[in-house]
């Protein structure tokens, strides 16, 4: 955990200096600036005094920002570390590209101070709460992701976030197609092997360290994405969904097995004094109609 009196440690990746100055003398009085001119530096001081939080500019020599983050997002040390992009590049094409490699945000250049700090304390609010949903042990017992208690913090937290900022916010709710026959078939210890590998492959599959991958109960999963509209979310579901189908598991008589996931989709912008459970209510909505279709499918209505 961030000890009180500690400022959060901030990585800033960029090869043109004046850039480095201008973020290091924005951003100093409240964070413990570092800084590299290039991508090999970036990824080197990544690891070795792990920041809270990094800034990477996309347009930079080889290695380019790309390279960096796909590079940070592979690596066990590093992949929990949210990544700020920032760019010139005006294509929302670069910010999808971005977000989809794992990118916790985009900033286009030329970067505006108020909204910079913004997003900023929006990330290093989040290492915080990660760092004190670890000290409660906020975990689920037989999968290690998340469970019900630290969703249900979290969503209060972005939902605020959300409002505050206005910005989008995104949940996906999924269950495990046929769990009931699963276990009839398996027995209850295979079932749990199941989940086990279904919260593996979930927490595998969504990347970005803002994002939020969680146990609610039983065979049903909760996946909270930060700044994501319907269309990205859409995205996220299909390669939610693509995975799990590729998943398979062994069973004690060396048999593989394999599952399929209904997903209820609910995306929304929170206006103030909206209800934080608005978007589950839509999300569960969602999800009972993708089983009422027969499951394994994704609705968004």
């Amino acid at each position: 955990m961030m000890p009180i009196a500690e400022k959060p440690k901030i990585l800033i990746i960029d090869d043109q200096k004046v850039n480095l100055e201008t973020l290091e003398q924005l951003l100093h009085s409240d964070y413990a600036i570092m800084t590299a001119t290039d991508g090999d530096e970036g990824i080197r001081m990544a690891l070795a005094k792990n920041p809270d939080l990094i800034l990477l500019d996309l347009a930079m020599p080889d290695p380019n920002g790309y390279t960096v983050l796909k590079e940070l997002k592979e690596s066990a040390q590093t992949m929990h570390m949210p990544v700020i992009i920032f760019s010139g590049n005006d294509d929302i094409d670069a910010e999808e590209k971005s977000l989809l490699f794992g990118a916790a945000d985009y900033l286009s250049k030329p970067l505006r101070p108020i909204v910079v700090k913004a997003r900023i304390r929006t990330q290093i609010d989040n290492v915080r709460l990660r760092s004190e949903v670890a000290r409660l042990d906020l975990s689920d017992m037989l999968t290690g992701i998340a469970n019900l208690r630290s969703f249900e913090v979290r969503m209060k937290i972005e939902w605020a976030h959300a409002v505050r900022e206005q910005l989008p916010l995104s949940l996906l709710f999924i269950d495990v197609d046929g769990f009931r026959e699963y276990n009839d078939q398996f027995g209850h210890p295979q079932g749990d092997e199941l989940l086990k590998e279904v919260a593996r492959t979930l927490d595998g599959t969504i990347k970005r360290a803002s994002d939020l991958v969680a146990r609610i109960r039983g065979k049903l999963f909760g996946v909270l994405l930060w700044n994501t509209d319907e269309e990205a979310a859409r995205v996220v579901a299909s390669r939610v969904q693509d995975s799990i189908a590729e998943m398979v598991v062994p069973t004690i008589s060396g048999t593989w097995t394999a599952t399929t996931v209904s997903i209820g989709l609910a995306a929304r912008v929170p206006e103030p004094g909206e209800k934080v459970d608005l978007l589950a209510k839509k999300a569960l909505g969602n999800l009972s109609s993708a089983r009422d279709r027969g499951g394994n499918r994704l609705v968004v209505e």
